[in-house]
């Protein structure tokens, strides 16, 4: 899978004209920052993977995982994750189970899809999915954390 999907200008300036209600907290910042670093490789349709090299890939809900446990926040740790051992993302103050885009602000920004995990799983790189959340936290998380 090619994760090289760009969100077109017109929605990029939508989301860098946006007032969010509130900004990012500490762990939210931080997974941001985790999506921003390029330390991690992606994955689509499950959270984490052990590719063949031995490497490990993730999604975008992932990483989020990722950066809970490196914070000492007590969720489930497993290097390989599905469905299965799918989190609280309301650690996270996430919306909805896989980061629900709130969706009437969704719409007016023109963004293309209604989850975080749809964007990762069509292509959307982590550096694109990190603009979104940090542009526009409000349409992602309930509140800061």
């Amino acid at each position: 899978m090619s994760f090289n999907k760009k969100l077109s200008k017109k929605v990029k300036e939508n989301l860098r004209n946006y007032k969010s209600s509130f900004e990012l907290g500490p762990l939210q910042d931080a997974w941001v920052r985790t999506l921003e670093s390029g330390h991690f490789l992606q994955t689509g349709g499950i959270l984490c993977k052990l590719k063949r090299d031995g490497n490990y890939s993730f999604c975008c809900l992932g990483i989020a995982h990722e950066v809970l446990v490196e914070n000492g926040i007590k969720c489930k740790k497993t290097k390989i994750m599905s469905d299965e051992s799918l989190h609280d993302y309301s650690l996270m103050k996430l919306k909805g189970s896989c980061g629900e885009l709130e969706p009437d602000i969704r719409l007016s920004l023109g963004l293309p899809e209604r989850f975080l995990s749809d964007l990762n799983d069509n292509g959307y790189s982590f550096e694109e999915i990190a603009f979104i959340i940090r542009q526009a936290p409000d349409i992602v998380f309930t509140g800061p954390v």
